[in-house]
């Protein structure tokens, strides 16, 4: 399993038996790519439970500790219980000033949904928000009705939420657009803005395009 918090990712797995010692009950280890994950982890959740952290240069993951199923299950719990957010990919910057992990959750949500979303949810994201195709018209099913929209990259304003809420999927879809991250690229160079987070404008590509010096 994978955990991706607000302040690090954790890779928490059993550890082999010929690592254990007799009576030794911590059979989990919590690893991590960067110490400070686990630190944030010790501190916050783990002061009495989490072992000290180990550092194995040469292991697929340099950093790891030691805990017991049930208190690694107690962790996750009261992170379950801290969800205080409505788009989680903010909070690496809001909360803790990660920009870093900020920028890897970005490039990870551009992974999953080119791997994992239906072609009916990829033409629902791209038809909303990317067209960029003058004569595109695309039709948005609200909580309060029906509105018709052109081609969201020539809005001078990204004027869909000032509209009104959208239904429960589309919040799922881009409740978590930021205007921070950094740009992807096409293999040929050129930026590649279905994966950029500023706002669905003509102008706001343009000034995609002058902050990074690309075309796109």
């Amino acid at each position: 399993m994978w955990i991706m918090t607000s302040w690090g990712v954790l890779h928490p797995s059993l550890r082999k038996p010929s690592t254990i010692s007799p009576g030794d009950d911590r059979v989990i280890q919590v690893r991590a790519r960067r110490a400070q994950d686990l630190d944030r982890l010790r501190s916050t959740y783990m002061p009495d439970t989490l072992g000290s952290t180990i550092r194995n240069i040469g292991t697929d993951y340099e950093f790891r500790a030691f805990c017991t199923p049930d208190a690694l299950a107690d962790a996750m719990a009261a992170i379950t219980r801290d969800i205080n957010y409505t788009s989680f990919k903010d909070t690496t910057t809001s909360q803790y000033g990660d920009k870093q992990l900020h920028d890897l959750y970005l490039s990870v949500w551009g992974v999953i949904y080119r791997a994992l979303a239906s072609p009916l949810g990829k033409k629902h994201y791209e038809s909303h928000w990317h067209s960029t195709t003058k004569t595109t018209t695309s039709t948005r099913v609200m909580k309060s009705g029906t509105r018709r929209g052109g081609d969201w990259w020539d809005a001078e304003e990204p004027d869909a939420l000032a509209d009104g809420a959208w239904d429960s999927y589309d919040d799922l879809l881009f409740d978590d657009i930021t205007d921070d991250a950094a740009v992807i690229r096409r293999s040929n160079g050129t930026i590649d803005h279905i994966h950029c987070t500023h706002v669905r404008s003509r102008n706001a590509r343009r000034r995609c395009l002058r902050a990074n010096g690309g075309v796109g």
